[in-house]
């Protein structure tokens, strides 16, 4: 294989993975759109260096009953935001202290989940600034 070829293959690689970002970061953005309009919301995050990381924003209402729910979990830039099951109507007073209390692998699991409602909690004491 010839040093050209090599460059060109490389550089298109490049642009795919531009325009696959572009196409992630859109999606976060409505994600985030759609959450908001359920309430405040709290977003989190875990990466991980070789396996897949996550995105999860939580909505809830003024007194802390989580009103939605996404995350974005994979290592591509093909994965999506799907809706978080059975989160809806629970507490993230409940949650918080669900994930605090967890083992340290489920902690490591739902690190995501935890920032989320944490920053909720912030925010909600603060006064839903």
């Amino acid at each position: 294989m010839s040093l050209e070829l090599f460059f060109i293959i490389l550089f298109a690689l490049m642009i795919m993975q531009v325009i696959g970002t572009h196409f992630q970061i859109k999606a976060y953005r409505r994600a985030i759109h759609r959450l908001h309009k359920k309430g405040h919301i709290g977003i989190g995050g875990k990466r991980s260096r070789f396996g897949p990381g996550q995105i999860v924003i939580i909505a809830c209402d003024g007194r802390g009953a989580i009103t939605g729910g996404e995350m974005m979990s994979g290592m591509t830039v093909f994965s999506r935001f799907q809706e978080i099951p059975d989160i809806s109507g629970k507490s993230i007073y409940e949650m918080e202290r669900r994930y605090s209390a967890a083992g340290r692998r489920a902690r490591h699991l739902y690190a995501g989940h935890l920032q989320a409602v944490q920053a909720l909690v912030s925010r909600l004491e603060t006064g839903g600034q």
